[in-house]
């Protein structure tokens, strides 16, 4: 049997479901970043034992756009649930 929930509800679980998301691609970016790369004088220098410093730029860029994209969504949630978490005190005050 399928339970019914409010929008305000599914907006909400939109919401800790993208932030999960965020935090495990942010969370691969970095255990990335501190296996192949130190942090010298401002910027980012190759310590991996991989020869090929173009695959670790592929993989690093890859890595930053997963970032980018779950930053994106945890936002477009947190903006939906926003929404209707207004239009709800709206409804109320009606």
């Amino acid at each position: 049997m399928r339970t019914m929930i409010s929008l305000e509800e599914e907006a909400r679980l939109r919401v800790k479901e993208s932030e999960a998301e965020l935090a495990t691609a942010s969370g691969k970016l970095q255990a990335f970043v501190e296996e192949n790369f130190r942090l010298v004088a401002g910027g980012l220098i190759y310590v991996s034992s991989r020869f090929n410093p173009e695959e670790l730029n592929v993989e690093l860029h890859a890595q930053t756009l997963a970032v980018d994209e779950a930053r994106m969504k945890f936002h477009t949630a947190l903006a939906s649930w926003r929404n209707t978490d207004k239009k709800t005190r709206t409804a109320q005050w009606q």
